[in-house]
């Protein structure tokens, strides 16, 4: 939804702002790029790129371009008259009733996040909205849920329209909105963003992009004070010129880890709560988990790769030491004074004792069999089978030879690698969910989750 007077997909025309020579042209805001045309009929000129580009439109919006470079410029002449030009391509257009400058800071920002309603359409607070009469004289908050933490306060609410036809709502929205403890900039507050919109893909098994961001630099209470002065000004909007991938085409599933019961509204604040509590130390795994969902529809080396690379940045599958670091310095010791015993030069002795000392981490076997033990331990045992760690350790094998593009899913051995890939992401699956307060109902519907059926049954 485009609330920002700025016509989508059609160019409009401007003046800029940042020059204080008040350049006219056209700007167009799409799906995939900001584009900015300016001319100048009385000099050459070009304008400096590392600072934001201010605009007035011709709706009187003033929009703030950032990340903006000069793509081509030229002129055109005639005898009696000179033409010049200079486009210029942009990542980030912030539109409101005054420009966002770099002093500017992210107190509070808004996004829908489509696709979700199966998590909450069995609640009490959904079904209150979903038949809310358009004749009804009790108002209802639309307000679903309220998550407090020290960094941000994340409210997740619906956005209800009627038509003339309709009594009940022909539309729910599904809006969030987080306040920043402390004030962030343009790139940390998209950041979050994402990374909360990460949770709601891993429980529906399916990459959820947030969109029509909306930023104010002040609070939720700062708001509502302006709107009791009458001081009102608009949220700005925020669009971005980046490159989205085809969402896949499997659709939404529903028998996934957090599909809500009426009662778990509690559990999923808590889980919630706990998912942003560890973001900085996450994050990374975040990225690839949600990039893995994108290839669900395929089975390819880069699916293998992506598992592998998502198992890796989790920050609780790291190696464990099983042997000391003492004793592995002594076996060294020993091996070293045996093969001088045997006759091989000092050099040969030294490099057997390094070599040696240094073998102290798990191998994939062991540190396979551990990790499943923490799963089996949080979620049932048996949930896996018996040719889980033999899987997991196939899929790391395959993943050594595809990276080395000895591999290409077209051989006899395909099924293992099959198994192997299924294996590897269900481990990271659970491993990513381990340490949330999910509770006993949830716990015990894991084994109804698709991805783990799936792998069983192959």
């Amino acid at each position: 939804m485009n609330n920002s007077k700025i016509p989508f997909g059609k160019a409009i025309h401007c003046t800029e702002l940042s020059s204080g020579r008040s350049k006219t042209g056209n700007l167009e805001i799409s799906e995939y790029k900001i584009d900015l045309n300016l001319f100048s009929y009385d000099e050459h000129f070009s304008l400096y790129n590392e600072n934001p580009i201010f605009l007035q439109t011709e709706s009187a919006k003033i929009v703030s371009l950032y990340g903006t470079l000069e793509i081509s410029s030229g002129s055109h002449n005639t005898k009696d008259a000179s033409v010049h030009h200079c486009a210029f391509s942009s990542n980030i257009a912030v539109v409101g009733d005054n420009k966002w400058t770099w002093s500017h800071r992210v107190k509070r920002c808004q996004f829908s996040l489509p696709r979700i309603d199966s998590i909450f359409e069995n609640t009490k607070e959904y079904k209150k909205l979903k038949y809310l009469s358009l004749r009804s004289t009790k108002w209802i908050d639309p307000q679903i849920f309220t998550v407090s933490a020290d960094a941000f306060i994340i409210r997740y609410r619906y956005h209800i329209s009627y038509t003339a036809e309709d009594e009940f709502p022909s539309k729910m929205l599904p809006h969030f909105e987080i306040e920043f403890a402390d004030s962030v900039d343009l790139e940390q507050y998209y950041k979050i963003s994402e990374y909360l919109c990460s949770f709601f893909s891993l429980a529906l098994a399916y990459p959820l992009e947030p969109h029509s961001f909306k930023i104010s630099d002040v609070s939720r209470a700062g708001w509502t004070r302006r709107v009791n002065r009458k001081n009102y000004t608009e949220d700005h909007a925020v669009f971005y010129s980046e490159w989205k991938r085809e969402l896949p085409s499997y659709g939404l599933r529903t028998n996934q880890i957090f599909f809500i019961v009426p009662d778990a509204i509690n559990t999923l604040k808590a889980c919630i709560s706990t998912w942003m509590d560890r973001r900085d130390e996450w994050i990374n795994a975040t990225r690839l988990m949600q990039e893995n969902l994108y290839y669900q529809n395929e089975f390819s080396t880069e699916r293998l790769l992506n598992a592998c690379r998502w198992f890796e940045q989790i920050p609780i599958t790291d190696s464990e030491k099983i042997i000391s670091k003492k004793h592995a310095t002594n076996i060294g010791d020993a091996a070293a004074i045996k093969a001088i015993e045997l006759g091989y030069d000092t050099t040969i002795a030294k490099r057997v004792s390094s070599s040696l000392s240094q073998m102290r981490d798990e191998t994939h076997k062991e540190r396979f069999s551990r990790l499943t033990k923490l799963v089996e331990h949080k979620f049932g045992a048996n949930l896996l089978g018996d040719r889980f760690i033999q899987d997991l350790e196939m899929g790391m094998r395959y993943r050594g030879i595809a990276a080395h593009s000895l591999f290409n899913f077209k051989d006899k051995e395909d099924i293992d690698a099959f198994r192997g890939i299924y294996a590897l992401e269900i481990l990271c699956m659970l491993l990513t969910i381990i340490d949330l307060p999910l509770n006993a109902e949830t716990i015990a519907n894991i084994r109804l989750d698709s991805r783990i059926q799936n792998y069983r049954v192959i």
